[in-house]
């Protein structure tokens, strides 16, 4: 479900590596090289890799934290990360609640009575971002909140467009609650 893409470059070794985001505590800065040192936590591994200066203030504030990398990232043979190459961004991880208002669609304004407020969650991977609504089947991850925040968008205009704008004869008992829910 989720839709984040993923760009595969091949570098001289031959080794693939991919465009995407990795999840890990940071273990180690070095202000020197302008280095850091993250723990992906599925395989215990520690990943290095580079950072633009300006991600410092950061860096401190979420020592012994988890952080993402987002960057070509070479795999290993069961598709786990093995290098972080080309570093593209480092930030902090916000597991922050989302608070939703106006959600636009295609010739409607999706718009709740009360402000929604979702809290995201870190999967047991430590490697999707997700929120979960079981009374209105919402099930939603990504890699990053801001891609997690698009899905979730996404998710809510799917959902009112199936259960919330049908007719309740159309519907089947469950249907009818989440549309009651929504």
């Amino acid at each position: 479900r989720c839709r984040s893409a993923r760009l595969r470059f091949v570098d001289l070794q031959g080794a693939s590596a991919e465009v995407q985001t990795v999840t890990g505590r940071l273990e180690r800065i070095s202000f020197s090289d302008r280095t850091l040192t993250v723990n992906y936590a599925p395989k215990g591994r520690w990943l290095e890799c580079s950072y633009e200066e300006s991600v410092e203030p950061m860096l401190l504030e979420n020592r012994r934290d988890l952080i993402q990398v987002t960057g070509r990232v070479i795999m290993d043979e069961e598709n786990h990360p093995k290098k972080i190459v080309e570093v593209e961004q480092v930030r902090d991880l916000d597991l922050s609640p989302f608070v939703l208002g106006e959600i636009p669609g295609a010739g409607f304004q999706l718009k709740p009575r009360h402000p929604l407020q979702l809290q995201p969650v870190l999967s047991d991977s430590q490697q999707l971002i997700c929120i979960e609504h079981s009374e209105w089947g919402l099930d939603v991850f990504a890699p990053t909140r801001s891609q997690l925040f698009e899905e979730l968008k996404e998710q809510l205009l799917v959902l009112w467009i199936e259960y919330g704008r049908e007719e309740d004869s159309e519907l089947s008992p469950p249907a009818l609650q989440v549309k009651r829910q929504l």
